[in-house]
């Protein structure tokens, strides 16, 4: 499967089926954030650093409203695709270049 999502005149396309962890089965979407600071995101196993340029896949903790969490820089924020999507894989990449954040969620 593949999917474009644009933001602010950047045109971003994944290829779902690529980049997907072998376990994880069933997509459920995707959303954009940005962060200008230093990444982190919070996992059943703790919070953990994200460097710039990598992907990154991780079971996120999921509020009952469908957010997952991450700090960037010193400041607590929060995402989710809707509010009845509960992913329990989250593969992610904070690019090199701006500030823009990719989110994907996956059911396994």
């Amino acid at each position: 499967m593949i999917f474009n999502k644009t933001l602010a005149g950047l045109a971003l396309v994944a290829c779902v089926g690529a980049t997907a962890p072998a376990s994880a089965q069933v997509y459920l979407g995707n959303t954009l954030d940005r962060c200008s600071s230093q990444l982190s995101v919070q996992s059943v196993n703790g919070w953990m650093r994200v460097n710039r340029g990598d992907w990154v896949s991780y079971e996120p903790v999921i509020s009952s409203h469908g957010y997952w969490y991450c700090r960037c820089g010193g400041s607590n924020e929060r995402s989710r695709i809707s509010r009845t999507v509960r992913p329990n894989l989250i593969l992610m990449k904070h690019y090199t270049f701006g500030r823009l954040i990719q989110w994907e969620a996956y059911r396994r």
